[in-house]
Parts: structure tokens; sequence; C-alpha cells
């Protein structure tokens, strides 16, 4: 029997973690998602209602580096965005909307 272009043989109980080897997306709620492809990890989400200053969690948590980290405010008016106390767990957003606005968030890391 060939193992050409196959996975190889998995032990694991969890589908989860047969999702997260092979690369496909993994929802955790309505909002948030990520996905693991090639040793990347590729994760993002809605933020409803933030205000500025606000810790945003990373859906799954970075082992070694965050690479990326993309914000999109939702609104018709310009907004200034600015990231800060970034850490393999989170990161802070703040902008300058004068109270609280949406946001689509992407990151990537390893």
């Amino acid at each position: 029997m060939s193992n050409s272009n196959s996975l190889i043989p998995f032990a694991t109980q969890r589908a989860e973690d047969l999702f997260n080897t092979i690369g496909i997306i993994q929802f955790t709620s309505e909002f948030d998602w990520y996905q693991v492809t090639a040793g990347l990890i590729l994760q993002g989400g809605f933020l409803d209602n933030v205000t500025t200053g606000t810790t945003v969690p990373f859906i799954a948590s970075l082992p070694k580096q965050v690479l990326f980290i993309g914000i999109q405010p939702i609104a018709g008016a310009a907004i200034s965005t600015a990231l800060s106390a970034v850490t393999l767990d989170d990161f802070v957003l703040n902008h300058n909307s004068g109270g609280a606005s949406d946001f689509y968030w992407y990151a990537i890391g390893v």
C-alpha cells in the first residue's frame, strides 16, 4: 500500500486535533474563527462595541510569535487604530472614534 499523498497516521481521539493538523478552519463561535495551515495560525473575528484600550484575546494562543495583526473599522467615518501590549495571548486595541465602535480583526502567528 502506498502512502504518497496521504496524511501520516493520526492517533488522537479528538477530531479537533485532526482538523488542526490538516488545516481545516475551526469556528469557535458565530463571530470568531481560526485555522492552522502549514504551521501558521490564522485567526480573526468581529468585535462589537469596542471602546479604546480594550484587550482582545486570541482565539488560539500563539506558541512562538505574532507575525501580523490587521484591524478594519466598520464605520462610515475614518477611524484611526493602534495596537499596544501585543502578547502571544492577546492585544490591546486603541482607536479614536470617541466612543464604542465595531471592527473586524485578523492575525497571523506561529
